[in-house]
């Protein structure tokens, strides 16, 4: 099966500047080419995922998508995700190179399910919608109204949204549609690095391919964005995943740092801290963008790191970073 990427349409996005970050920060449209997703469809559909993800999935309905990760039998993360549901329907959407992962991973599996497991990539337009107008926007341009919900469909048009926080949104829509829709709203299209910079900045963190099955999902603070359920019961990697909470044998969390470089560093790349004189290797970058002259990461630390500790890029000793405090807590 082909994990295709939906079309990358011409017409030019805005990169943030200080003239216009006022604007983008009431209302920002993003394409988001480089997401992937995987349908679901059959009568096991829901059942079937049950037994492999981290996320209950009783909890999904076409009113709540929820998030989460699916791992291998060690734990270690195929990828982080959002489930929603249309109709029947059970979609899962992800970073391209989680998407390339976990698709024949779970494919391998669906063949014993009465469910049909497609790469449904090319059928979608997805859009990142960001901003203190952002709701509005959505409302009135969809008729979608997630003020109560977290994700729902307007049949009529084909068009799905799944609310991430209040100024945060992702909008789904046929691929078809995806021409017309940039053109009526392009005096509000941004970069693709302007979503990535309020991904990092919610603590938001996806897999790229250096990272795929290096990690279990705490490292990345998936029970801190309520990717985990520790009740549901049996899912591949669930004995690992419950020995990381339970007993306490989880050492590592996701951080966001702030710094200064000229070149972007990448996924995998390492990161020390400062003792005393010397330095030492402290962790990876998961994610990384420039936003405004500055360098934003989140990287995977020590989960007992301390706020004043110095941190620099390996690869660029001269870049110093500093931590900047996640928007929710990491206590279990």
């Amino acid at each position: 099966m082909s994990t295709s990427q939906p079309t990358t349409h011409c017409l030019t996005t805005q990169s943030i500047t200080q003239d216009n970050l006022t604007q983008a920060q009431q209302l920002a449209i993003m394409p988001l080419n480089d997401y992937g997703i995987i349908s679901l469809i059959g009568e096991d559909n829901k059942s079937y995922l049950q037994g492999q993800v981290t996320c209950d999935l009783t909890e999904l309905t076409e009113q709540n998508a929820i998030r989460g990760a699916h791992c291998d039998a060690k734990g270690k993360m195929w990828s982080t995700f959002h489930l929603f549901q249309r109709n029947e329907e059970v979609l899962l959407l992800s970073h391209q190179d989680e998407h390339a992962s976990t698709l024949p991973e779970l494919k391998k599996f669906g063949v014993f399910s009465k469910s049909t497991i497609e790469n449904a990539t090319a059928h979608f337009a997805i859009f990142g919608i960001s901003g203190t107008d952002a709701g509005n926007w959505l409302k009135q341009t969809t008729q979608i109204d997630l003020s109560a919900q977290n994700s729902a469909t307007n049949n009529e048009s084909n068009i799905t949204a799944i609310k991430l926080s209040e100024e945060r949104f992702i909008l789904l829509l046929a691929q078809a549609e995806a021409e017309e829709f940039m053109t009526e709203h392009q005096s509000f299209l941004y970069s693709p690095e302007y979503w990535q910079y309020l991904s990092i900045m919610d603590g938001e963190p996806h897999l790229t391919a250096p990272l795929i099955n290096e990690y279990v999902p705490q490292a990345l603070n998936q029970q801190a964005l309520n990717a985990i359920s520790f009740t549901k019961g049996c899912y591949i990697g669930q004995e690992m995943v419950a020995r990381m909470k339970f007993l306490g044998k989880n050492k590592r969390a996701t951080y966001i740092l702030k710094g200064s470089s000229d070149i972007l560093p990448v996924s995998g790349d390492s990161i020390e801290y400062q003792l005393g004189e010397n330095w030492r290797r402290a962790g990876v970058i998961v994610n990384a963008v420039s936003f405004l002259d500055n360098l934003y990461l989140l990287a995977v630390l020590p989960n007992d790191v301390e706020v004043s500790t110095v941190f620099r890029l390996k690869e660029q000793p001269e870049t110093q970073l500093s931590l900047i405090p996640l928007p929710y807590s990491l206590a279990e």
